[in-house]
Formats: structure tokens, C-alpha cells, sequence
């Protein structure tokens, strides 16, 4: 129970940084890995801890996905204020690196989760059925697309909560997968 106490006040302390403090961790670079991190490896992770009081490489494997998509929701939002956020002085990772390496960051962030699924399926011994979210691979691809093709601005919005989505479908389907 310790580690999840340990887990709950550093999710605490950081997401009072991510966004206050002297150095909020959302205007530098490492936004995306804080929120892989965070809701990743840290939410996922402990909430597999908390039901089974073990942490295994499969749960690691899952809370990677999972945060993988979190991430490329932060690049949509940072890419969407690219603009701004340069001339506010926020030193996002969309500002750092660029429009260019941001469709390419955008394109791993969405396509790591199918990437690990076989390795997930080996670690647990699953099958065909943890092939079910690739069911949602056509959108994944549609998102990337539409990203790159999109000017920064407020058409992002939509964007943004289609990647949001997207992973609530994956997870869905990641779910059913590992419970048949």
C-alpha cells in the first residue's frame, strides 16, 4: 500500500508542476513524457498494483500504450499553440522541435500502442484476441493524416478530441481483448 501512496502524492505534486510553479513542466520540452509518464506508466500502473498488489513487464507494456496516447494528445494541444506558446516564451517540445519533427512525434505517439501489441501478447500468452484494437488502426492512421495535413490553430480542437477517442476506443478494445 505504501507504493501507492508514494505513486498518489507524486501525481499529486506533479500535476501541481505540470502547470504551476517556477518551471511548470507543460512549457518545456518534456510535457509529453511527463504525461506518458503520469498517465501511463503511473496511472495505469498503480491501478494494476492496487487491484493485484504485484507489478508485471505486461502491465508496464499496457500503461505504455495507454500513455502513449495521453502523449500525443499534449502534441496536439502544443502543435494547435504552436504560435502562441513561441511568443509567450513556452518552451513546449512543438516549440523546441519544430512542425516537422511534431508530425513525426505525433506519428510514433499514435502508432507505438499497435506496435506493442504482440509483445503483449507474448508476455500473457493472448492470441488473436488482443489483435481486437487494431480494429481501430484505420483511424490512427486517418488522425495522422489530418495532423500533418492541418495548419496549427483552432481546427486542432477537433483533433484533440478525436485522439482522445481514439484511445478510449483502443482501451475499450484492449480490454475486451485481454478479458476473452
Amino acid at each position: 500500500m505504501l507504493a501507492i501512496v508514494v505513486i498518489g502524492l507524486a501525481s499529486l505534486v506533479s500535476g501541481w508542476a505540470y502547470t504551476n510553479g517556477p518551471r511548470p513542466i507543460a512549457y518545456t520540452p518534456l510535457g509529453e513524457l511527463f504525461v506518458l509518464v503520469f498517465f501511463g506508466l503511473a496511472a495505469v500502473g498503480g491501478s494494476y498494483y492496487l487491484q493485484t498488489l504485484s507489478f508485471s513487464p505486461a502491465a508496464a507494456v499496457a500503461a505504455a500504450m495507454l500513455g502513449a496516447f495521453g502523449a500525443a494528445v499534449i502534441s496536439v494541444n502544443n502543435t494547435r499553440d504552436l504560435g502562441t506558446d513561441a511568443r509567450a516564451g513556452k518552451n513546449t517540445l512543438a516549440v523546441r522541435a519544430g512542425r516537422p519533427a511534431m508530425n513525426a512525434v505525433y506519428f510514433v505517439e499514435m502508432l507505438v500502442p499497435y506496435a506493442l501489441l504482440p509483445v503483449l501478447a507474448g508476455l500473457l500468452g493472448k492470441g488473436w484476441s488482443l489483435a481486437l484494437p487494431c480494429l481501430s488502426a484505420g483511424m490512427a492512421l486517418q488522425l495522422c493524416r489530418r495532423f500533418v495535413a492541418m495548419t496549427p490553430g483552432a481546427g486542432f480542437n477537433d483533433l484533440l478530441s478525436a485522439t482522445a477517442r481514439l484511445q478510449a476506443a483502443y482501451a475499450l478494445l484492449l480490454a475486451l481483448g485481454l478479458v476473452l
